[in-house]
């Protein structure tokens, strides 16, 4: 069964938010829906070629593609203008991709309601 909720843009902003986020969650719990993207929210699911991940010592997680074998993909959510660079390793041993947005110079800006983080100072 597929639950369709349409949200009044009467609503407040920050209602329409929380509606959305019980929306997706809900569609994720049944298998129904994953991010259209890489680097994405993992509350919204990776897709097959990512795991969720972090960084040590860091607060949050994102979908983290796999480039062992593979270079970075270059699908980014919305907002996105940093660029995906095979930069961490897991404890697998596999590389995978994070989104560069920081340095000593800005790189890019995070995907929409993503939070750059300056990792060297952290």
């Amino acid at each position: 069964m597929l639950i369709v909720v349409v949200v009044s843009l009467a609503a407040s902003h920050s209602v329409k938010e929380e509606i959305e986020d019980l929306v997706i969650q809900e569609l994720v719990d049944f298998g129904v829906w994953t991010n259209p993207t890489h680097y994405g929210n993992p509350k919204g699911g990776c897709m097959d070629d990512e795991i969720e991940g972090g960084i040590k010592g860091i607060k949050g997680k994102g979908c983290l593609p796999d480039c062992t074998d593979n270079p970075c993909p270059t699908d980014y959510p919305a907002g996105d203008t940093a660029k995906g660079e095979c930069a961490v390793r897991g404890p697998d041993n596999k590389k995978y991709c994070i989104l560069q947005c920081k340095e000593v110079y800005p790189l890019g800006k995070c995907p929409t309601g993503a939070k750059c983080v300056d990792v060297m100072n952290e």
